[in-house]
């Protein structure tokens, strides 16, 4: 529903078409459906909202939480693409080999911590808090104003997600 909100947005300025849109939204519920069947796979019980908050819970480690529209969120900035020849940059796990395979050798040399969104998928049954999630998010836009020149296009989608993040979880923080 969200997703659907912030896509007709889009098509009211022309960004997107109707069937863009569509495809979209088919592929983000897709993309929700695998973070569930994931979650289930991993012993982690989602279970449906009490109130405001989404309760979710581990069975050998107890409770942790985020909210329902944190989760959604993050089920959305996972979804979101930046065109054919980029996809989404931050889904890959950004370890010293991958890096190097990439052709960024010096990428630990400059970021003293690494995040990307496989890195915050991994870790996500440990947030207990909406905010410390918000906080890895906006740390993988600082690194790449960190790591890239200006103007380059990783840092424009790094923001792009991060704004997205904010406004599908209802959080009213300017980019760190």
């Amino acid at each position: 529903e969200i997703f659907l909100k912030w896509a007709k947005h889009f098509e009211n300025e022309n960004r997107l078409s109707s069937p863009t849109i569509e495809a979209l939204s088919r592929r983000v519920d897709s993309a929700v459906t695998a973070a569930v069947t994931q979650a289930r796979a991993g012993n982690i019980l989602i279970q449906p909202s009490v109130g405001k908050r989404a309760r979710i819970e581990e069975e050998q480690t107890g409770n942790f939480g985020l909210s329902d529209r944190t989760l959604a969120a993050f089920n959305t900035i996972w979804a979101m693409e930046f065109g054919s020849n980029w996809a989404n940059p931050f889904r890959i796990r950004l370890t010293p080999e991958a890096c190097e395979t990439l052709g960024m050798s010096e990428y630990y040399q400059k970021i003293s911590n690494p995040c990307d969104l496989a890195l915050i998928k991994q870790r996500l049954s440990q947030y207990e808090t909406d905010k410390a999630l918000r906080q890895d998010i906006a740390l993988i836009a600082a690194n790449a104003r960190k790591f890239y020149p200006p103007g380059s296009p990783i840092i424009g989608f790094s923001d792009s997600m991060l704004q997205t993040f904010d406004e599908c979880a209802g959080i009213d923080e300017e980019p760190s």
